[in-house]
């Protein structure tokens, strides 16, 4: 266990020290709670049986409102235009009093047959047959894909979970409106609105289920099955208007936001009270304040500002990508929201991806301080969470590099956030 002093009220004693720390590790381990129970099954399981686990509820509670908590202090400190998780505290405190399933210690956990794993392996392989069997003119199919070695264990699990829940089989071929839906659907169970950017109020006891994955992708699923089975061949042209229509019938089915809704709302804040930040994403001349949270929040309303005009595109890309939809401006699409940075099969190393209308310097710029940031926030986990001596295992920032460099680089990047070198962080 590592320890570090720390100033309290201009004085240190073990209780205050003891007290915080305790607080550090609860939240640390709410945050990874969270996103392990977003995942997938087994993750979930391991989460649920550790002596920190509380409640899902909890682990919901503490993830959204930090996360919003982080967001504010970047780029809307009076919460403007955010979610005021500050607001929520009461509601969680009844459901917790009233010992609500998934909101109080010792809740029965429900573990869900798929997580954001399956689903995300599933839209993305799924996406990928679609544009090869348009590329091809159609000629390539499931047994095509089998053979090549695409369509197997985790990449087909959440398409079997889909036809399972709706009672469906397996279609004929790849370009079929049940595929159509099922790609849909991953993008609704995968893209909440609850919390971020619409307050959950009142639903707060129903927030379990808006947020997880998992949990959203098999409930919708099961809807469409028992109060919308006609939505299964809805989807023909993968058009806008099928996207809207048939989304909004799930999303009123099921009382959540919208896909569209949740779009709104992130690009009018884009174009409005956040365009400030707006503008560092079109020069990527980033404020030093929170770096990391002002590159990927800027890109997220990116983001969502191009999939509320083009939702077709981002739902369907293999559909948009391929054939005779082939366009500039899905091209245009593709490359502006392509991944930031790219990794060589040359080397263990991560580089900075060039793009389109930006300067080769600010891209370097935005990657360094990027990663400088990331280094931080992994000698932080450590120091919360790991036992023994800080690791450098940072190759990745610079193959060539010696250890004693990246040692160097990671130890003075913590000392500018915290004001102390980790070598002088006792381990107990």
């Amino acid at each position: 266990m590592k320890t570090a002093s720390m100033d309290h009220g201009g004085v240190s004693t073990p209780e205050t020290v003891s007290g915080l720390a305790n607080i550090i590790l609860n939240n640390h381990f709410d945050l990874s709670a969270f996103s392990r129970f977003a995942y997938n099954q087994e993750f979930a399981k391991a989460t649920a049986q550790n002596k920190l686990f509380e409640s899902v509820g909890h682990a919901v509670q503490m993830t959204i409102g930090h996360s919003l908590m982080t967001v504010a202090a970047t780029v809307d400190r009076d919460f403007a235009v955010l979610p005021d998780p500050r607001t929520w505290d009461e509601a969680f405190r009844k459901l917790k009093q009233e010992k609500a399933e998934g909101f109080c210690y010792g809740s029965r956990v429900v573990i869900w047959p798929i997580g954001a794993r399956e689903i995300m392996e599933g839209q993305a392989c799924f996406s990928q047959m679609q544009y090869l069997h348009f590329a091809s003119g159609g000629s390539l199919e499931w047994d095509e894909f089998r053979n090549l070695g695409m369509l197997h264990g985790v990449y087909e699990l959440a398409f079997k979970e889909f036809l399972l829940r709706t009672e469906s089989d397996w279609p004929k071929s790849i370009n079929d409106p049940t595929v159509a839906l099922f790609l849909l659907v991953c993008d609704m169970a995968i893209n909440p609105g609850a919390g971020l950017p619409f307050d959950p109020f009142p639903q707060f006891q129903s927030l379990i289920d808006d947020t997880l994955p998992g949990i959203r992708f098999t409930a919708m699923a099961a809807t469409i099955r028992r109060e919308c089975p006609q939505l299964l061949r809805a989807i023909i042209n993968y058009s806008r208007s099928e996207y809207e229509e048939v989304s909004e019938h799930i999303s009123a089915a099921v009382w959540i936001p919208s896909p569209l809704q949740i779009a709104a709302r992130c690009k009018n804040w884009a174009d409005g009270p956040l365009s400030s930040l707006m503008e560092e994403y079109r020069t990527y001349d980033y404020g030093s304040v929170n770096h990391t949270v002002r590159v990927l929040f800027s890109h997220f309303l990116s983001f969502s500002r191009d999939k509320w005009a083009t939702p077709e595109f981002f739902c369907w890309p293999g559909a948009w990508m391929s054939g005779h939809n082939v366009s500039q401006k899905a091209a245009d699409l593709f490359e502006r929201h392509s991944a930031l940075f790219v990794d060589r099969e040359s080397d263990s190393g991560i580089y900075p991806r060039l793009r389109k209308g930006y300067k080769e310097d600010a891209i370097q710029k935005m990657f360094d301080d990027f990663y400088a940031a990331n280094v931080v926030y992994e000698m932080t986990d450590q120091l919360i969470a790991k036992a023994g001596p800080f690791e450098y295992k940072y190759d990745w920032l610079k193959p060539s590099a010696r250890p004693e460099e990246f040692k160097y680089f990671a130890d003075d990047h913590f000392k500018g956030a915290y004001g102390v070198v980790p070598d002088e962080i006792p381990i107990l």
